[in-house]
């Protein structure tokens, strides 16, 4: 049953990063694409959806803790494998990440959107990797 509890609190947690993970691309879209309506459309939806960009990141947040206190509590220590590894890699760059967010929040800027985005990307990155392997 725990294993069960902990793959679902990994995979939502997942999902909500993911989520958050694909505003990137749209947000690029709305500044380099052609098509105006389409650029319109994105633009009213990315509004609603930045409203819950940092509350879907603090949900996940709370998810991927119970995710690692799952993990230890059922595995503690047995073994460490790629996976695990990976985990906590992918840890300390959502911890990075947050910190970014917040530096963001503080003060928005041109290189503090930069830092933001392109360690979420790393942070995406190694979270695949993390589910893949």
């Amino acid at each position: 049953m725990s294993y069960v509890l902990l793959w679902i609190a990994g995979f939502v947690a997942a999902v909500l990063f993911f989520i958050n993970s694909a505003m990137f691309p749209r947000l690029l879209y709305i500044r380099k694409g052609k098509n105006r309506i389409l650029k319109r459309n994105l633009t009213l939806l990315l509004r609603k959806e930045m409203k819950m960009h940092a509350t879907l990141g603090w949900i996940g947040l709370g998810l991927v803790f119970i995710h690692i206190s799952m993990q230890l509590q059922s595995f503690a220590y047995l073994f460490w494998d790629y996976k695990r590894i990976l985990g906590v890699i992918a840890f300390l760059f959502l911890i990075f990440v947050l910190w970014s967010g917040w530096l963001r929040s503080q003060k928005a800027n041109g290189m503090r959107r930069r830092f933001h985005a392109w360690s979420s990307i790393f942070f995406t990155l190694i979270l695949l990797l993390h589910l893949i392997w």
